[in-house]
């Protein structure tokens, strides 16, 4: 059937007038035309000039023979920030470049003084002409690819933070002086991509070098901070949309669901759900990658005029950190009423504890809910 007959004929007000046997004689009757005639239904000039205007008109972009990268580049020179993810579509936004990482010079209790760190620095320099530039590798520290993005308002990956270099100089006669046994050292293991929905990135571990003493006792500790995952693309709002703000409670704004949900289905403007309402949520064993899916329901009582709205649902672990975050936009067209958002949102889940998910725009929290994460057959 067509849209606008099926529509009608699983109108449950309708129902009585397309009983199934009726249905099954049309289908029949489909079948035996279409065995009579040997060929698709009949299309007219008209009907395929419309098919093509419509197809074909004003294309917002054309491209042709080519071959198009709309991710990223990721930091070459050490510490430098990765690129951001193009996108191409009516509305479509590009991703924003990852922040540089910093370049500092440690000095602590045992650095050596200024003048005896630039006579060591000058006997043993290298010159521009004797290094080797031409082939170097991405380095470690460097800034991750931002995704790219097609489609009709499609939001581009932001490309990921360049860790931090630093250089020191270390006395260490006089850290062996101090107690001195051994030299620990800890290379930070690189960030990681967010690939479920909504999933933040996982920020880079910081470097570490710890001077030791047989006791255990640390003398100095010289750190060097990881790269800054980049937040989801689907953390960001639709071009021109504005959060919602206080003023939008004052006049009626109100969120009247927030649930997680097995399974739902939206349909005539109800919700048909499967399994909602946890208040625990077992894994196999941590770490455990998972989507939940959730429903947020709005009670719009006003019009919204030419500008979007939008807020945020994002999922914090026990800790107290943000490792998910999707973004709901409510469109202009929106009439009163509600407004149900049925979406998925994703996380490695590393740790038990109250994990909570919130519905929230930046300044203030509108709904939460808790749920207990444990090890299946641990209570």
């Amino acid at each position: 059937m067509c849209i606008e007959h099926a529509s009608a004929i699983d109108d449950p007000s309708t129902s009585d007038a397309y009983p199934a046997e009726l249905l099954k004689v049309w289908k029949t009757q489909q079948l035996e035309d279409y065995d009579r005639l040997k060929q698709g239904w009949v299309l007219s000039d008209e009907m395929a000039e419309e098919a093509i205007q419509t197809s074909f008109a004003k294309p917002a972009v054309v491209i042709t023979n080519a071959r198009i990268d709309l991710s990223g580049k990721g930091g070459i020179a050490p510490g430098a920030g990765g690129g951001g993810g193009g996108a191409i579509g009516p509305g479509a936004r590009a991703g924003d470049g990852g922040r540089g990482g910093s370049h500092t010079t440690y000095e602590g209790a045992y650095s050596p003084p200024v003048d005896e760190i630039n006579r060591l620095l000058g006997q043993s320099a290298i010159s521009e002409n004797e290094a080797d530039r031409s082939e170097l590798p991405a380095n470690p520290g460097a800034g991750g690819a931002g995704a790219g993005a097609i489609g009709p308002n499609a939001v581009a990956g932001d490309g990921g933070g360049g860790g931090n270099s630093l250089s020191a100089a270390i006395d260490i006669a006089a850290l062996r002086a101090a107690g001195l046994d051994h030299i620990e050292i800890e290379v930070g293991e690189g960030g990681k991509p967010g690939y479920l929905p909504g999933q933040h990135s996982i920020d880079g571990k910081d470097t570490v070098l710890k001077f030791v003493t047989k006791d255990g006792d640390i003398l100095e500790e010289i750190r060097a901070a990881g790269g800054r995952g980049a937040r989801s693309a689907w953390s960001k709002l639709a071009n021109g949309a504005e959060e919602v703000s206080i003023e939008d409670f004052d006049t009626g704004f109100r969120i009247t669901t927030l649930m997680t949900v097995n399974a739902t289905e939206l349909r005539d403007g109800l919700l048909y759900t499967l399994g909602g309402g946890w208040s625990r949520y077992f894994v196999p064993t941590f770490p455990c990658d998972a989507v939940w899916n959730f429903i947020c329901t709005v009670n719009l009582t006003r019009p919204l005029g030419k500008t979007a709205l939008g807020f945020y649902v994002a999922l914090f672990d026990p800790t107290g950190r943000e490792v998910a975050c999707v973004a709901l936009n409510i469109s202009p067209e929106s009439k009163p009423g509600n407004v149900h958002f049925v979406m998925p949102i994703g996380a490695t889940f590393d740790k038990g504890g109250t994990w909570s998910l919130v519905a929230r725009s930046k300044e203030f929290i509108f709904s939460k809910i808790d749920i207990e994460v444990s090890e299946r057959g641990v209570v």
